[in-house]
């Protein structure tokens, strides 16, 4: 069983920690939605746990410090999109893909009929098929979007760190991409994805953290975190709930001015 944990992760920039000990344990088969308002060291944690930057604490894979695991090792693990992620190249969106399957072969060896598969795949999961044979200085901001998904998808790392995957989306692919990662999770992945959208969030994620200040305010299924308290402990706001189709789902309504 895929396991990431975290055990009293502190992020410093200078003297001011940006993400200050933060503690869990995610499994496979979880969609985690990373939730707080700006400012809330979101994406400092995303990055921490995909050991692209200098943390303190500890973060483990199945048991294993990520400092301890090779670089090409983790990176078949653990995929990370970035928000905005730049390519300074104009890559077709199916080169840009193939990327993704890096971690997989030996360098300078040549991708095989498996990988097209795969890249044929993910393009398929971020509905960017039609967009395989387009540069990405070509694309809107939703398709690049989508095409950097696919990317991430390609490599079919077990767990998946996804830095708010749907902000640049139509709400027809914010839907079908939550579902895509919905999907990742149910068929064996971990999925940690950074969102802003309370709606989204609670409906489709197993589990919410939510963050303020650098910390985890709270921790659990979306019902038991995305109460009126904590919504408002963390984003000055008070929230209202509806329900539609069976599913709870959560607004945030009126400002509340600090003092």
């Amino acid at each position: 069983m895929t396991v990431l944990s975290a055990k009293n992760v502190t992020v410093r920039f200078d003297e001011l920690a940006a993400v200050s000990h933060v503690n869990f344990r995610a499994t496979e088969g979880t969609l985690v939605g990373l939730i707080g308002p700006n400012g809330a060291g979101k994406t400092t944690l995303v990055r921490a746990l995909a050991n692209l930057i200098l943390s303190e604490g500890i973060v483990k894979l199945d048991g294993q410090r990520l400092e301890a695991i090779a670089r090409r090792t983790l990176a078949q693990n653990v995929a990370y999109l970035a928000q905005g992620q730049p390519v300074h190249w104009p890559l077709s969106v199916r080169q840009l893909t193939t990327l993704g399957r890096l971690p997989h072969r030996a360098p300078f060896q040549r991708h095989g009929f498996d990988d097209e598969d795969k890249v044929e795949r993910a393009m398929s999961l971020a509905s960017v098929t039609e967009l395989a044979d387009r540069t990405i200085d070509t694309l809107s901001g939703g398709e690049r979007a989508r095409a950097l998904l696919a990317r991430a998808l390609a490599v079919e790392a077990r767990v998946l760190l996804v830095d708010e995957p749907v902000a640049a989306l139509d709400p027809y692919h914010q839907l079908e991409i939550m579902e895509v990662l919905r999907r990742y999770a149910e068929e064996g992945g971990l999925v940690i994805a950074v969102l802003h959208d309370l709606v989204l969030a609670e409906r489709f994620c197993h589990r919410l953290f939510l963050m303020r200040d650098g910390g985890l305010l709270c921790d659990g299924a979306p019902h038991e975190v995305l109460t009126d308290d904590n919504v408002q402990a963390a984003y000055r706001v008070a929230s209202a709930h509806g329900e539609h189709d069976g599913q709870r789902f959560t607004l945030p309504w009126r400002r509340i001015d600090a003092d």
